[in-house]
Order: structure tokens, then C-alpha cells, then sequence
């Protein structure tokens, strides 16, 4: 929206969600536990972020085919869009 255009980015995005955002830049596609363990935070940290990700359209969560346990992460249009916002060069 053109009012959260206007917002300065640190105010659109959590603290830590450009560690997520970096590690799924790089490799797209991640379990919660392995963006967990890159990071070197507590899983539960990670869902928390994970799903104000989900909730502010920069990723996707979907459960894994091969291990309904786990949930695969992914970026959607909007969460690769800020690249080049975050990481300008």
C-alpha cells in the first residue's frame, strides 16, 4: 500500500527478519529448523518470525510431502521484491 511505501523499512519488517530473508535469498526453500540452526536461534524463535513473515506476505509455509512434520519456507514475490531494498549493491 502507499502508506507502508512510505513507512522507513524499519518500521515495515522485524529486527531479524533480514537474517531470514538473506538465508532464503541464497537458498530459497528451507525447513523452520534449518533457518533455526543458520540463524543460531531457538526453534519457537523462529516460528514466531516465521509466521509474521507469513502474515506480512514475504513468505509461504507449506508442510513437506515427504515429512508432514516438517515445513518447508518459502519466499513469495513480495518477500524477494526486498532485496534489493535491504541489500542495495
Amino acid at each position: 500500500s502507499a502508506q507502508s511505501d512510505s513507512l522507513p523499512l524499519t518500521a515495515a519488517i522485524f529486527a531479524t527478519e533480514p537474517y531470514y530473508l538473506r538465508l532464503l535469498w541464497i537458498d530459497d526453500g528451507q525447513t523452520q529448523k534449518a533457518l533455526s540452526r543458520r540463524n543460531n536461534v531457538a526453534e519457537n524463535t523462529t516460528t514466531a518470525v516465521i509466521v509474521a513473515m507469513e502474515r506480512a506476505g514475504l513468505v509461504t509455509r507449506k508442510r513437506d510431502p515427504a515429512d508432514r512434520r516438517r515445513s518447508i519456507v518459502r519466499l513469495t514475490g513480495k518477500g524477494r521484491a526486498l532485496r534489493p531494498k535491504l541489500i542495495p549493491f
